[in-house]
């Protein structure tokens, strides 16, 4: 699964709550994009396996989704704290999704994965 775009998304969102812009433009159009992108791989993999927790974490990255939307049209002003929540739920469905991801591999494309990473400098991992 694609968790490259919930990651960018995640980015896309740090941005926004780090400039805090008054008014809305880019960055939240280019956190939709992300947004829609993550979802969208979310579909397909519910559409494939049909479980329970796919369809949890389709229905959280949706909320999300919609909280940043109506951030880049607020009636009012902008629900940063919404925000900054949406962002925080956001990344545990992230990283559950990568877990997930991980744990399907095969264990093949594990161990080679492992030995491309750089030891550190006294030798253990």
């Amino acid at each position: 699964m694609d968790s490259d775009s919930g990651r960018a998304a995640l980015r896309m969102i740090d941005k926004l709550l780090a400039e805090r812009p008054e008014k809305v433009g880019h960055d939240f159009s280019e956190a939709t994009r992300c947004l829609t992108a993550f979802r969208d791989s979310l579909i397909s993999r519910f559409r494939e396996t049909g479980a329970a927790d796919d369809q949890k974490t389709l229905a959280k990255v949706n909320a999300v989704l919609a909280v940043i939307v109506g951030g880049h049209f607020p009636l009012g002003n902008i629900p940063w704290n919404l925000i900054e929540k949406s962002r925080d739920e956001l990344a545990g469905v992230v990283g559950g999704v990568r877990a997930r991801s991980l744990q399907a591999e095969s264990p093949m494309k594990r161990e080679s994965r492992s030995q491309r990473r750089p030891q550190s400098m006294s030798g253990s991992t």
